[in-house]
């Protein structure tokens, strides 16, 4: 397609879109499924010129009819409105912005309803066309099989998802409870196959157990519309029962409502006036939430993170960490510091918009960057003995007597690359310390407690080595857990 074409179908695709918005209901859900939250806003118009809007739209009715008319094939009005709706939303270029069809919404608002049939997996597209699995739901057959967060699916039932849309990917693997799917799974250059029993999955949000005699373990799996409600029942038992320290857990929790995690901050932040979040869109601070008195002090507590751990988890993370008021213990989180509202549409459609961004009390960026632990540990990655030997064999030695730093090439950088694509760092594998490198290599210092420069020198190398070594031979000890338990009981 030429670039004059390329103009025209995006101006095409924006008028519908106007024309989608000027004359759509707007109405708010309370409910989000997925990596996403919810910020409900009033209707507003960003037309001004009303007369030019309409000027424009009674040429978009024109082009519609020409194209009806003169196309080579027979194309429906629904064909070409739909074409257009997407088109919007791809030119956002934001991966959580999307418009869904009657149908897929439907499907949809029963993944917010928290019960559907499938696997139980959140994915979105990772910015290379690949399905990326940002987490499965807590006691679902993906996680009961093994799947985890970070995998790439590469092919569903030994079809390829090269070239598909999310909503084609969700559609091959979503299917009637009861009936199999097999995944090829990417997993940090590791391809690994699961066969997996569809069933019904029924999300519960909050559940609790008391470990030992005196340590309340508290899981949070989603932020439905009660789980905050669900949060304070549960703790309440726990701390009836014994607990005089808490292990709150949010791995591989995708995310869920705004106004429910801020709830679960307030009763943990003590004092009243703590920043919870700040929220920008386009530069502008729209506001802070804060605390209200309400948090209970005087309980030790300890956040599990990992990257599975997104959007609402993250607000979570970001509030208790800069307020002291937990211990971060994992991996680093997701990194999607970005809100969406969701409407109902007339035509029984649904929208999701990017609404605002939201950052730590501390003001530091979440999007793109996620939330830091306090003490960085890695789980094992599942693999078999043999198959862990394997994987450690295709490794090059990171054995020279040499530091590397920006700019230069050398047989320890291409080994630090693969060892932190296994720890999962997206690098290519340059074996020069290229910008991508040295950040990533800056990132892993800061989780890991050393000093955060960038530089490829022995400490640096001596940890990645011993993390890798920890990630490949760990098997499915919960090494996390451990630690928590260990900070804890102290």
């Amino acid at each position: 397609m030429n670039g004059r074409k390329k103009k025209a179908v995006r101006a095409l695709a924006l008028i519908i879109a106007l024309v989608m918005i000027v004359t759509t209901l707007m109405m708010g859900l309370t409910m989000i499924y997925g990596a996403s939250e919810i910020y409900v806003y009033g209707a507003s118009e960003d037309v001004t010129d009303r007369e030019s809007l309409e000027k424009e739209l009674g040429h978009l009715a024109d082009v519609i009819e020409r194209i009806r008319k003169i196309y080579k094939d027979e194309v429906s009005y629904e064909t070409l409105v739909y074409g257009a709706f997407e088109g919007v939303f791809d030119a956002l270029e934001d991966p959580y912005s999307e418009y869904l069809e009657a149908e897929e919404s439907t499907e949809f608002r029963e993944q917010s309803n928290g019960e559907f049939d499938g696997i139980g997996i959140t994915m979105e597209d990772d910015g290379y066309g690949r399905c990326l699995v940002v987490s499965p739901v807590s006691g679902s057959p993906a996680e009961e099989a093994g799947i985890q967060s970070g995998d790439i699916i590469e092919s569903v039932d030994g079809k390829s998802l090269a070239g598909m849309t999310l909503g084609e990917w969700g559609d091959l693997i979503r299917g009637k409870a009861g009936t199999e799917v097999t995944l090829k799974i990417n997993r940090s250059g590791v391809i690994m196959e699961f066969t997996v029993i569809r069933a019904k999955i029924k999300t519960e949000a909050v559940t609790w157990e008391l470990i030992g005699d005196d340590i309340g373990y508290i899981q949070i799996s989603q932020f439905d519309s009660d789980a905050d409600k669900e949060f304070l029942l549960k703790r309440a038992g726990a701390i009836h029962a014994g607990a005089k320290s808490l292990i709150i857990d949010v791995r591989n929790n995708p995310g869920g409502h705004v106004d429910v995690v801020c709830n679960i901050a307030n009763m943990l932040i003590p004092g009243e006036d703590k920043v919870i979040m700040e929220m920008t869109r386009q530069e502008e601070v729209l506001g802070t939430i804060e605390t209200n008195g309400a948090g209970m002090d005087g309980i030790p507590v300890v956040l599990l993170i990992n990257e599975g751990s997104a959007s609402s988890s993250e607000i979570l993370a970001g509030a208790l960490k800069d307020n002291g008021a937990a211990t971060l213990v994992g991996t680093t989180t997701y990194g999607k510091g970005i809100a969406q509202s969701v409407s109902e549409l007339k035509n029984g459609g649904t929208m999701k918009v990017s609404t605002y961004y939201f950052t730590t009390p501390d003001g530091d960026v979440i999007n793109g960057v996620g939330v830091a632990p306090d003490v960085y540990v890695v789980n094992g990655s599942g693999l078999s003995e043999e198959d862990a030997a394997k994987e450690y064999a295709k490794l090059a030695p990171m054995t020279e007597k040499i530091k590397y730093y920006k700019g230069q090439t050398g047989l320890n950088v291409y080994a630090a690359q693969q060892r932190l694509n296994l720890l999962g760092y997206d690098l290519k594998l340059t074996a020069t310390m290229d910008e991508a490198t040295v950040a990533a290599v800056k990132q892993f210092q800061d989780e890991t407690g050393m000093f955060p420069y960038g530089g490829l020198d022995y400490s640096t190398m001596a940890m990645l080595e011993q993390l890798v070594e920890e990630w490949l031979t760990g098997g499915t000890e919960d090494n996390q857990m451990a630690k928590a338990i260990e900070l804890l009981t102290k």
